[in-house]
């Protein structure tokens, strides 16, 4: 692959740079190859270069979980106790919704359909002020729902999203117990997985007998773990079980992208394992149900020839490259529906294979604290020189949409995502539900006509890199103090250059650069203090406009 720099194109000539489709049976995007659609077409040979030693992934989890807005919880560490009398009144004690809501293709009656959940919820018999959670782990693929029910409540004839998805938990991930609700004979309860909060179907939760049970199921340890090779990660996108005669056997369990099982360790493998030799298999464990829904610690075996990491991978570029191609065609699952992944669920699970644990949904995930950049106010060439420095991996967002950086073919910028609705960039502007892990070109449009490129909002670097807008100006030269301050304005959107690659540094500030700069002021989120000194500024003495700036960000910082 050619990742070239092209500031110097104008963006209709680097998009339009890319205007060739490959011709398969189900076609891709304009400017998508056949070669493209292997992992090895993006990987390098830089990109075996590790970006996160562990104690740097241990530094960013921390910064994670005690970020405002991110909710990841330390469950290993989480309260013993909770309030269930309250809680159960918090989760009954919701206005019947007015919205229409269709169950298998029928409209349901939300009087009848969430009353009766509020009295299972109501009528629990978990109450207590002090009353101790119960710990269980994740036996199948659990959805996570806003309310206790196993229907898909879409809110048209024509939706595919349920609406009460918050999440899914996969195989062996814990869940800290709450709450719960029987409804028609059937058990649901409401905790707390590390990022999501909700109801789960009881029958595929294992409750332990007590913490030190639980944790022993799945808990690594948050530095031990980074360095273990004790447990085996899922690296393709499903594994699927073999079947066994042994009807206690997790026969045909799904394992999706970045599912975590202990191994066994090599004094404890037997020489069989339900009716089959281990040979040739990983043995790890997975977590069983008795018949009273009891945790059971179960042997179980994975073929060799499966993609699998003993012990978490290093993040590398080409790592990442290689778990998001091995989605890529899979379908897209709103909340994780269909047991596969939304566009979070995909960052979140590709990340968790370095041992990262990402916030669970978009807005969650730029708020991961000083690895995020606000581009919104940025001209496309400004954009385009903060791509040119990201590391294959980052991740690009615009509302309700998150993208994984994949890099540059000619200038353009390709992404990869699971993506739901989208028009190609060719012809007219068709909006389709695509509904699907999809690698594209970022000139892809929305409904409005305008590009995924155009609507980048936020950059999420997950590594140890800085960007520098200012580096789309090639005549700041090497003033480090220029460059700083002129990529804080250009942020702000306080200032651009006076030529997509032009800043002008040493030119004078114009009567008009000076009113259109007072304009912005009145909207910057500033003290009276400084709007009035940055007004005086403008107001004294001629300056030049690298004057202004470093003066202004001076002020500022």
């Amino acid at each position: 692959m050619k990742k070239i720099s092209c500031l110097i194109l104008c963006l209709v000539i680097v998009f339009a740079s890319c205007c060739f489709v490959f011709a398969a049976n189900g076609g891709a995007p304009t400017g998508v190859t056949s070669e493209m659609t292997k992992a090895s077409y993006w990987q390098t040979g830089d990109g075996n270069r590790v970006l996160l030693t562990n104690d740097d992934i241990v530094s960013l989890n921390t910064n994670i979980r005690s970020a405002s807005g991110t909710y990841v919880f330390d469950l290993a560490n989480f309260k013993a106790t909770c309030d269930a009398t309250e809680l159960m009144k918090q989760l009954s004690n919701y206005s019947i919704p007015d919205t229409k809501y269709w169950v298998d293709g029928k409209e349901i009656n939300n009087q009848y359909y969430f009353g009766k959940i509020n009295s299972a919820v109501r009528n629990t018999g978990y109450t207590g002020t002090e009353r101790s959670v119960t710990y269980a782990v994740c036996t199948e693929i659990a959805d996570i729902k806003s309310i206790p029910t196993n229907d898909k409540l879409c809110d048209s004839l024509t939706d595919t999203a349920d609406e009460m998805m918050n999440s899914n938990l996969m195989v062996n991930e814990p869940f800290i117990i709450m709450q719960r609700a029987v409804i028609d004979g059937h058990t649901f309860y409401y905790g707390y997985s590390d990022t999501v909060w909700g109801w789960v179907d009881g029958e595929k939760l294992a409750i332990c007998k007590d913490k030190d049970e639980w944790l022993d199921a799945w808990y690594l340890g948050e530095k031990n773990g980074l360095g273990s090779k004790n447990f085996l990660i899922v690296t393709e996108d499903k594994i699927i079980l073999e079947q066994s005669m042994i009807k206690d056997y997790p026969s045909g369990l799904h394992l999706g992208l970045g599912t975590i099982l202990k191994l066994v360790s090599d004094d404890d493998i037997p020489t069989i394992v339900a009716e089959r030799g281990t040979w040739y298999n990983h043995v790890v464990y997975v977590p069983t149900r008795d018949a009273n829904g009891n945790y059971v610690k179960t042997m179980a075996l994975i073929s060799e020839h499966n993609s699998v990491s003993i012990g978490y991978l290093p993040l590398t570029e080409n790592n990442v490259v290689e778990l998001t191609f091995a989605c890529l065609g899979n379908r897209y699952g709103w909340g994780n529906m269909f047991e596969d992944f939304d566009c979070s669920g995909l960052v979140r699970a590709v990340y968790r294979c370095f041992g990262i644990t990402m916030p669970r949904n978009t807005t969650r995930q730029i708020a991961i604290p000083n690895n995020t950049y606000d581009v919104s106010k940025l001209t496309s060439y400004a954009k385009l020189a903060v791509l040119d420095q990201l590391p294959v991996g980052s991740l690009l967002f615009f509302p309700g949409h998150i993208m994984i950086y994949l890099g540059k073919v000619d200038g353009a910028p390709y992404v990869i995502s699971s993506a739901g609705v989208l028009s190609d960039s060719a012809g007219e502007v068709n909006v389709q539900k695509y509904l699907s892990v999809a690698l594209t070109p970022m000139d892809v449009r929305r409904a409005n006509g305008s590009t995924w490129f155009d609507n980048i909002t936020k950059v999420v670097v997950l590594t140890n890199t800085e960007v520098d807008p200012s580096l789309a100006f090639k005549d700041l030269g090497n003033d480090k103090e220029l460059q700083e301050a002129v990529s804080y304005a250009m942020t702000l959107g306080l200032v651009n250059g006076v030529s997509d690659t032009k800043f002008a540094p040493r030119e004078k500030l114009t009567a008009e650069q000076i009113e259109i700069i007072n304009q912005r002021l009145a909207n910057l989120a500033m003290t009276e203090d400084q709007k009035a000194k940055a007004s005086e500024l403008l107001a004294g003495k001629s300056l030049s406009r690298g004057e202004f700036i470093k003066s202004f960000y001076k002020l500022m910082n």
